[in-house]
């Protein structure tokens, strides 16, 4: 196993460890076996087991220790069907979640790719191994293209956004798009390993395809956190919001002769402060304050808290 397999292999060990004691933790839930969770808790369950089915090494590793006496390359036919199964569960988990009514189109697809990469690996016997691997890689990248355009389009901002669902959204967009950039790489290295006849598997496209997989898994891992952790990683968002509320907080309190005040606590509580500073000082504003009016205007039409707080991000300080 060389060093790139190593690396490769040693963050399938760290999902794992992660995800194998959150599976356990979600078991003991009753609504675990109820849909759509039952579905999306195995579908990322299965998502780990064919990220390390992608291992070119793990994969013919595989096949000397279950299939030793077949000519036919059955440890790369349970990849493809993994990869049929996983999307699967992915779809059907959209159509739960969600209104769509054509997702029997990229689920066709799918089962359509997976007829051709099975049946290539039975009828071409004389491939190389390898070059048997990048069939089936060929054959299912092209089958999920329908399916990916279909997540892609579905990945809209929700209406209601609380910093949850934010979260949520950001981390499974970049999820989504390091998968896409994986399935890429791993297409570009099949299509130059079956033009170049090359015998080694891993060329630099092969390299790229681990590295977006590997980074797939850990968006995967971040996404599947318990809400108080995952809500961490909204610092940054969080950084930015309170430092444009906080900018036009400071301009309210010159109007007002007053000095900039200075907000405690962490990042979130610094920033409902500066809201709360800015709402209860706009009144006292004069009319010809063209902050007053920015703040006056963005809570005409709305009675909703949250909503009120988004619309105060748009005022741009002077």
């Amino acid at each position: 196993m060389n060093i790139i397999e190593q690396l490769y292999f040693l963050c399938a060990i760290i999902w794992w460890l992660y995800y194998l004691p959150r599976l356990y933790q979600h078991a003991h839930d009753p609504q675990f076996l109820k849909n759509p969770w039952l579905t999306l808790w195995l579908g990322a369950y299965l998502t780990g087991i064919n990220y390390m089915f992608n291992s070119y090494y793990i994969l013919t590793e595989l096949e000397h220790a279950w299939f030793p006496n077949t000519h036919i390359p059955l440890a790369n036919i349970c990849r493809i069907i993994l990869f049929l199964s996983v999307s699967f569960m992915y779809l059907i988990n959209l159509q739960q979640t969600s209104d769509q009514s054509h997702l029997w189109v990229p689920m066709l697809s799918l089962a359509v790719a997976a007829g051709v990469a099975i049946g290539l690996q039975f009828l071409i016997q004389d491939n190389t191994y390898l070059r048997n691997y990048w069939l089936g890689t060929l054959s299912v990248i092209l089958g999920a293209v329908p399916a990916t355009i279909v997540l892609n389009n579905s990945a809209q901002l929700p209406k209601e956004m609380n910093d949850i669902r934010l979260a949520h959204f950001i981390w499974h967009i970049l999820y989504q798009s390091l998968l896409s950039l994986g399935a890429l790489m791993s297409f570009i290295a099949a299509i130059y390993g079956l033009a170049s006849n090359l015998t080694d598997p891993y060329s630099l496209w092969q390299v790229l395809a681990y590295g977006f997989s590997a980074l797939a898994m850990i968006t995967l891992a971040i996404v599947t956190l318990p809400d108080n952790l995952l809500i961490k990683t909204l610092y940054p968002v969080h950084l930015i919001r309170y430092r444009r509320i906080k900018r036009i907080s400071d301009d309210v309190a010159r109007e007002l002769g007053m000095h900039p005040q200075a907000f405690s606590g962490d990042i979130q509580s610094k920033e409902y402060a500066a809201i709360v500073f800015l709402l209860d000082n706009e009144p006292f504003l004069s009319e010809a304050s063209e902050i007053k009016q920015q703040i006056q205007e963005t809570m005409s039409g709305t009675n909703d808290v949250g909503e009120l707080v988004r619309r105060l991000y748009t005022i741009k300080p002077k």
